[in-house]
């Protein structure tokens, strides 16, 4: 649904979220973040663009976030990189769709609603807060949560229909 730069760019915002506000140089960003350093360098400008992060020249220049976790929803980065597009009025022009879109292009607009909803009800802070790390990265100390690696046994039915 979403580019790999909008990818790269939610990857930069949560790895410069992990910083605690310490500025962040690019290839810093793209290692942190498996993304190529030119990438990570164009997604972090695009990020400065759009007001989510700041920039510094010079030798202990870099990048942070503009503002506090708490303050950015996925929404606002994925907005910055590649906006939503919502359908309001039939993109075929269709006299017939003139007051109402027709149920595909009522079906993609929901999928885009839910999303906003979804993206906008999420903070950095936020996911930040999961039991995981994020990126799986240590900074300042802070070591990755250990994902968990054993699943619930099949149930009785499930056991029976594997043989």
């Amino acid at each position: 649904m979403f580019s790999m730069t909008t990818e790269y760019a939610l990857r930069a915002a949560v790895f410069l979220s992990e910083s605690r506000g310490d500025v962040q140089i690019a290839s810093r960003v793209a290692e942190a973040t498996k993304t190529p350093v030119r990438y990570a360098s164009r997604v972090l400008q695009l990020l400065v663009e759009g007001g989510l992060a700041t920039s510094q020249r010079g030798p202990s220049g870099g990048f942070a976030l503009s503002r506090e976790p708490e303050q950015i929803t996925l929404l606002d980065v994925v907005q910055a990189i590649e906006p939503i597009q919502r359908i309001r009025a039939c993109p075929l022009n269709l006299p017939e769709h003139a007051h109402e879109l027709c149920p595909l292009h009522k079906a993609i607009d929901a999928v885009a609603a839910n999303a906003e909803q979804t993206l906008g009800s999420m903070t950095l802070a936020d996911v930040m807060a999961q039991q995981v790390v994020p990126l799986g990265i240590t900074i300042g100390g802070r070591k990755p949560a250990v994902a968990p690696t054993t699943f619930p046994e099949p149930a009785a039915d499930d056991a029976d229909e594997s043989k």
